[in-house]
């Protein structure tokens, strides 16, 4: 039981301090401007937009959240929010030498990793989760057609989708020994993880690609009528994603010599 309250300390603490820091505020900023303007301009979008929506679903009332979450949130989470979290959270600590301060404490490498791992997403889930629902009103009045299951549904996925970026993004860390080597790797990681869902509309081959990437899974409700028991596959799919990073990062630090 001392172990279980002191690994959830540690993981609080650890929240607080990236909550509080300079990126746990630019993680807020990057998340405020992208509800402002995607209400901006899907208010200001002219009529010839809406035809060119129609490629990607011909159901007015998802048409707003494939351009929310599909076409800027999956997007933005992917290649910068999540990564600025987590980038550095293993390679910073051996560059700066707190290695030795953690693990001096009674908690395994395994707890550590976890650790990182969970404040990371727990700021992530702070930050994204209130602003995506203080916006629901927002959109609602523009957009009448938004569905409260499908709005709700696809924030839920992709804060997953969040989870599984973390996941790559600490594996990264622990390869690399450095900061910035950690965030240009990331980035072309996570680019390549993103690319076959952001051109899948332009052939079947690259369709068929993205089933095989956790973005598919997370943003399936931008183009699709919800559907609970689809939603509770698709959000245990991303989440099983993000179990080999997990393992790979876990075994690859066990055998790090400190």
């Amino acid at each position: 039981m001392s172990n279980e309250i002191r690994m959830r300390d540690l993981v609080w603490q650890s929240t607080i301090r990236l909550l509080f820091s300079f990126r746990g505020l630019l993680a807020l900023l990057f998340s405020i401007f992208m509800l402002v303007m995607v209400a901006y301009i899907y208010d200001k979008l002219p009529p010839a937009f809406f035809e060119l929506i129609t490629i990607f679903t011909s159901d007015p009332s998802l048409q707003f959240q494939w351009l929310f979450f599909d076409n800027f949130m999956s997007k933005l989470i992917t290649l910068f929010v999540a990564p600025m979290l987590i980038f550095d959270a293993i390679s910073g600590d051996r560059a700066s030498e707190r290695f030795g301060i953690m693990l001096a404490r009674p908690i395994t490498r395994t707890q550590y990793l976890l650790m990182k791992l969970f404040s990371a997403s727990l700021v992530f889930g702070i930050v994204f989760l209130p602003i995506v629902a203080l916006g629901y009103p927002v959109f609602m009045s523009i957009v009448h057609t938004l569905t409260l299951e499908g709005y709700f549904g696809t924030a839920v996925l992709v804060y997953l989708l969040a989870f599984f970026t973390m996941s790559v993004g600490i594996l990264v860390s622990t390869l690399t020994k450095k900061a910035v080597v950690s965030f240009i790797a990331m980035f072309g990681v996570m680019a390549v993880f993103m690319m076959p869902n952001a051109t899948k509309y332009t052939s079947d081959a690259l369709n068929s690609l993205s089933m095989a990437t956790p973005h598919y899974y997370a943003t399936y409700f931008s183009s699709h009528a919800f559907d609970a028991a689809t939603f509770a596959v698709y959000a245990v799919v991303v989440v099983l994603f993000s179990i080999p990073f997990i393992v790979a990062t876990i075994w690859r630090f066990g055998k790090e010599d400190l």
